[in-house]
């Protein structure tokens, strides 16, 4: 069977029309590069395939000019819609029979081709023609992680204001740092604080205002507070704190973002304990909050045991009913009855050893609340002339005062009464203490004008109790 000819190859289906200079030399003879000039066929022109230009491209010598008519295109499409491509490389062998041509980067026989040209080929049936100005380089489906940005929820439950210290100490010479969460200095030395802010409010050891010691000031400057001690006793042993003050007008609350303290342990010599002004002092158990034994030391590394005076034995601070605080002695968390009796704490540094003051301790019968109230008149009906009494009668905690106000019929004509207030601590069995508050008013040379109702409003921190009684002119 004779092989069909190229012409009837070409009838069969269209194909590029490619014109080139003379055929390459044969193998072994020095190559010369060839230029070969790609015209699209009719149906290539029409449908706009391939584009180009060849305003900018010269002819090679050799190769005739095509023209409009025979390229089946108009003057104007033919230059608009035809594409040249010129190459200069070595003919690349072929094998015998084989009409495919080498393309540039595929594989033969496991090496990568040098250089070639395709030409005269449609485009795959499965790839979409790309329009003019069309980026001609396909994209790559490459997954990337996206970067999510960490927001900070601002709103968040759990965000807190962020508090910063604003206390300084003066040291010698003008420097200055900020205090450490304790500081142990000798007895004798002075301090100075300093907290930034315009209004500063500062806190410090009760025992220095109870006397109103001029050996401590406090003074307001522009830009910071100032706390100056002088001449420092083992006595001043505690906690100086201070914090900012948000004032509008002359209401001021504190600015919780803004504070600073520090504990000061002055060691004096012959004093590990904190020194008290008594030598017997009373903590009241209550069942419904903490008790605190307040034996307090000078020195930081002292040793600090709790002991009971009778029967004589050491009790010991478990971390379940008892603790020890440095800064504020042993404390019990839950006080009951078993707990009372008199106590004293021990103290050892430095190879010597105190005893601090002995404690009594009292367990309270009445809870936290306002006061149990009554009220008694010495007699209901009173003749003219004679003396009158009214007396009320509160029941509270032992350590809570409590304070009487009266209403009296004879008040706003100004007449004059006798108003006497007394308080005592009773047994109630079991060892159970209570606070015994009583008022007594007393009229004397009764009047018509003293008829009427008395009343009596007893008071304490945790609230009020009024209760009134009458008496009459017989």
């Amino acid at each position: 069977m004779q092989r069909p000819t190229r012409a009837t190859e070409e009838q069969q289906e269209p194909r590029a029309t490619v014109l080139t200079s003379p055929s390459p030399p044969p193998p072994g003879e020095s190559s010369i590069p060839s230029q070969r000039l790609v015209q699209p066929p009719l149906s290539t022109c029409r449908s706009g395939r391939w584009r180009g230009s060849l305003g900018s491209l010269p002819l090679p010598s050799g190769v005739a000019e095509t023209s409009a008519a025979e390229s089946g295109c108009h003057l104007s499409t033919a230059v608009a819609d035809s594409v040249v491509e010129f190459q200069v490389t070595s003919p690349s062998p072929r094998s015998p029979g084989s009409d495919k041509p080498h393309v540039h980067g595929e594989q033969n026989n496991g090496q990568t081709a040098d250089s070639a040209a395709v030409t005269g080929q449609h485009l795959p049936k499965n790839k979409r023609p790309k329009e003019p100005g069309e980026n001609r380089i396909k994209p790559t489906n490459k997954k990337v992680k996206p970067k999510i940005p960490k927001i900070k929820d601002r709103d968040s439950a759990d965000s807190t204001p962020k508090t910063q210290s604003i206390m300084m100490q003066v040291l010698d010479k003008g420097r200055f740092q900020k205090p450490a969460a304790t500081l142990s200095l000798l007895a004798g030395q002075s301090v100075e604080l300093r907290c930034k802010g315009s209004r500063i409010g500062w806190s410090y050891p009760a025992y220095l205002d109870t006397f109103k010691d001029s050996r401590i000031s406090v003074k307001q400057n522009e830009r910071y507070g100032q706390l100056t001690l002088v001449n420092s006793t083992s006595a001043d042993t505690g906690e100086f704190s201070c914090w900012g003050q948000l004032c509008s007008g002359y209401i001021c609350r504190k600015d919780e973002t803004k504070t600073g303290s520090t504990y000061i342990f002055f060691t004096e010599k012959g004093e590990l304990f904190v020194p008290s002004p008594s030598y017997f002092d009373v903590v009241y158990l209550n069942p419904d909050r903490q008790a605190v034994v307040p034996c307090r030391v000078t020195v930081l590394s002292a040793k600090v045991t709790l002991h009971r005076e009778f029967p004589a034995k050491e009790i010991p601070a478990n971390g379940t009913d008892i603790v020890y605080d440095m800064k504020r002695g042993f404390v019990y968390l839950q006080p009951h009855s078993e707990h009372q009796g008199v106590v004293y704490c021990r103290a050892e540094a430095g190879g010597r050893s105190q005893i601090s003051i002995k404690y009594q301790l009292l367990y309270v019968a009445v809870p936290s609340g306002p006061p149990s109230t009554t009220i008694l008149a010495s007699s209901n009906k009173v003749k003219s002339g004679d003396d009158v009494s009214v007396l009320c009668t509160a029941l509270g905690e032992p350590d809570v005062e409590v304070e009487f106000t009266w209403i009296f019929p004879g008040q706003k004509d100004e007449r004059p009464v006798t108003i006497q207030d007394t308080w005592r601590l009773i047994h109630r069995g079991l060892g159970h203490t209570t606070r015994l508050s009583q008022s007594v008013i007393t009229v004397e040379d009764f009047e018509t004008i003293d008829a009427g109702y008395y009343i009596c409003t007893a008071q304490n921190l945790q609230g009020q109790t009024t209760v009134a009684t009458t008496v009459e002119f017989s």
